[in-house]
């Protein structure tokens, strides 16, 4: 039962017990102050631990408690709003691990984007490269189609020209021909 309230035996339990009911780890009655400040303590501690999800834990608890005395003790001095963040129950040593852990997978993070957006950027660049090359060889393939179309049109109206003087050459040849055999017969 203890472990499953976040103690590690039950001798923390039951210390964690007599804290509340105003008895001291070494079996002095705690004075009011003290158990009232604890009480505010370890309900802040409560509502904390519900905040962000985490497990009851007197070791942490420890931490928290100091560090929120720590924290309501700023907040009278300077006069500004004291408010809980999830490194409550951190010690200087654990923040500046987990900050800086935090600031290093940022760091990943966004170095990592950087290598996707360059990565999609030369994706970019080389497919319109492609479709640049697509296109050209399209185009070029057009004009040499039209080229080809052009030769064929000019090669069938040569043919055309060519069998017409063809056919008027033989005409021609054959009229001179009879003209010279009927030249012999009739006088002009």
């Amino acid at each position: 039962m203890a472990e499953k309230l976040g103690f590690e035996n039950i001798k923390e339990m039951e210390s964690a017990i007599d804290n509340m009911q105003g008895i001291s780890d070494e079996g002095v009655e705690i004075e009011n102050d003290e158990m009232a400040r604890e009480a505010r303590v370890r309900s802040a501690y409560m509502d904390w631990i519900k905040e962000y999800g985490k497990e009851p834990d007197e070791k942490r608890f420890k931490v928290f408690y100091d560090n929120f005395l720590t924290m309501e003790k700023f907040a009278e001095e300077s006069g500004k709003e004291m408010s809980l963040n999830q490194y409550a129950d951190c010690t200087e040593a654990e923040y500046k691990a987990s900050v800086e852990a935090e600031s290093k997978k940022a760091a990943e993070i966004k170095q990592a984007g950087a290598e996707a957006a360059k990565k999609a950027a030369d994706e970019k660049r080389t497919a319109d490269e492609e479709a640049r090359a697509k296109a050209k060889a399209a185009e070029e393939a057009e004009i040499k189609a039209a080229k080809a179309k052009k030769e064929k049109e000019v090669a069938a109206k040569r043919a055309e020209a060519t069998s017409k003087f063809v056919v008027c050459w033989y005409l021609f040849s054959f009229v001179c021909k009879n003209f010279s055999s009927y030249h012999l017969f009739f006088r002009l």
